[in-house]
């Protein structure tokens, strides 16, 4: 796993049976997360889809990641919470994904296509 594939020599690709480009997620991909994460649990006015709408604000910008959204999610599920409290943490974390590391991403997964 890396977040610099064309960093890795070419006999090294050649040998490599797959390669799965993990893209940013989208409002959907977003709402899984969170459902997953949440899970059932109690939480007062909890809507998964307004918490995927706000963590897709920032967007073109910039991009919350999925580890990023996970970690966003675990941190507030390890007390009790609301629905505010969930948009409260998103709003106070910048997104760890900006438009250049978005434009190398489809780059290299562009260019890697190309290699094989």
């Amino acid at each position: 796993i890396t977040n610099n594939p064309l960093n890795i020599h070419k006999d090294v690709l050649e040998n490599v049976e797959i390669s799965i480009p993990v893209n940013p997620p989208d409002q959907n991909d977003i709402k899984n997360i969170v459902e997953y994460y949440v899970n059932n649990r109690k939480i007062e006015n909890f809507d998964s889809e307004k918490i995927a709408q706000e963590f897709e604000k920032v967007k073109p910008e910039h991009i919350y990641s999925n580890a990023q959204i996970e970690n966003i999610i675990l941190r507030k599920l390890t007390q009790n919470c609301t629905q505010q409290d969930f948009v409260n943490i998103i709003k106070s974390t910048t997104p760890s994904i900006t438009n250049s590391i978005t434009d190398k991403f489809e780059y290299e997964k562009c260019h890697l296509g190309k290699k094989r």
